[in-house]
């Protein structure tokens, strides 16, 4: 499909039509669903956080701690924990 601009709208006005389109639902002045990458991280944050839950409970002693302190090292944690290096790297999980 191509787009033609047969109202000849410049940009200004194409925009904030789309914009419209957007955030416009019926009577109320809102989007009516978060765009993919809210979602998507949105849904990213919840696994993390429930990960992080598990981990405490069934492992606690994987979790860093600063030396000397009982604050959580989150630098080390968060080199620890994700799937970038594994192989469950290239596997899709957001479909």
């Amino acid at each position: 499909m191509i787009p033609i601009n047969e109202i000849k709208a410049n940009n200004d006005e194409l925009q904030a039509f789309i914009i419209g389109l957007c955030n416009m639902w019926q009577i109320v002045n809102m989007p009516p669903a978060l765009p993919s990458p809210v979602l998507q991280a949105k849904e990213l944050a919840k696994r993390g956080s429930n990960n992080y839950v598990e981990m405490k409970r069934t492992a606690p002693q994987y979790i860093p701690r600063i030396t000397g302190e009982r604050m959580i090292d989150f630098a080390l944690l968060n080199t620890r924990v994700p799937y970038g290096d594994s192989v469950l790297s290239k596997t899709r999980f957001n479909a």
